[in-house]
């Protein structure tokens, strides 16, 4: 496993709910709660204290530990501020929480060098409206990156309706390695969807491609040459994971951030969704680093 520049902190519960006990803010919301209801709940062992006024309980976090919280959910995938808010609140409570994780947002070194401010704009009325999981998909590449066990470039998938993504390392940026990584790594799990919508590479608009269409019996889509805009779906999910992977990184090894930047883009609220991904694809939400208490069914659909 390489270092990362961005490492998840673990959380001790006991060393928690001790600074719970000590710490004098946490003793005030004890005497005046507002709209919390608070109740000590066992978990591991220890008597933290939650409020329990929504669908799960959510500890409350001395000042001590907000930091070490903010990091666990935030360092996933380094999600701007709205998300990491949600995240973050829908599993804890402090006083103050909104101001100081968008401060602490603001602050991340990691976001900071790996983020640029451009946004790229979907073309209007480009593809037809999606009321189903899996029945149109985009499929794009992305690199060529540094090597990082044998792998330079990575074949992206995403779910236009849910919008869960597959990034899948791949050695090269061939047609038969395109196809063998949408087979083993969509196909096989989601099915055969009605549409693949790809740009003009020379993989997508190969013999090779227009024959694995013929045979799963789905029908191609192009985006216009010249003009990844018309792809834009496709492109905020590469400037997402490329910023990312940069602020997990300290060296090459990206493959081994991989799996963690996914889970994190895979568990981040949508604004426009309404939801993440993982939700839309899965029915509930993903538990992450942090998680203590299992999501409820007010959090499933």
């Amino acid at each position: 496993m390489v270092a990362s520049a961005s490492p998840i902190p673990p959380i001790d519960l006991a060393q928690m709910a001790a600074e719970q006990l000590r710490d004098p803010k946490v003793a005030e919301l004890r005497k005046q709660p507002g709209a919390l209801k608070l109740k000590e709940v066992n978990l591991g062992g220890c008597n933290l204290l939650c409020d329990v006024s929504t669908s799960r309980p959510r500890p409350i976090v001395p000042p001590l530990w907000t930091k070490t919280i903010f990091e666990a959910i935030h360092n996933l995938s380094h999600p701007g501020h709205k998300p990491t808010t949600r995240a973050i609140s829908a599993r804890y409570v402090w006083p103050g929480l909104k101001r100081e994780v968008k401060n602490m947002v603001r602050a991340c070194h990691s976001c900071q060098a790996s983020k640029i401010g451009r946004h790229t704009k979907t073309a209007l009325n480009l593809f037809d409206p999606q009321d189903r999981r899996f029945g149109d998909i985009h499929v794009d590449l992305l690199g060529p990156f540094p090597p990082s066990e044998g792998c330079t470039y990575l074949f992206t998938i995403i779910d236009r309706f849910t919008r869960w993504p597959e990034a899948v390392p791949i050695q090269n940026a061939e047609a038969t390695t395109c196809a063998r990584a949408l087979l083993r790594n969509w196909i096989a799990r989601f099915g055969v969807p009605d549409s693949i919508t790809s740009d003009q590479g020379p993989q997508f608009t190969s013999s090779l491609w227009r024959e694995l269409h013929n045979v799963l019996g789905c029908c191609p889509k192009h985006t216009m040459a010249y003009h990844p805009q018309s792809n834009g779906m496709v492109e905020r999910f590469h400037r997402s994971l490329k910023a990312a992977l940069k602020a997990r990184l300290l060296g090459p090894g990206w493959m081994d951030e991989l799996p963690i930047v996914l889970l994190g883009i895979r568990s981040t609220w949508k604004e426009d969704l309404d939801a993440a991904p993982a939700l839309l694809t899965y029915g509930t939400n993903l538990r992450v680093p942090g998680d203590f208490f299992p999501s409820t069914s007010a959090e499933r659909i």
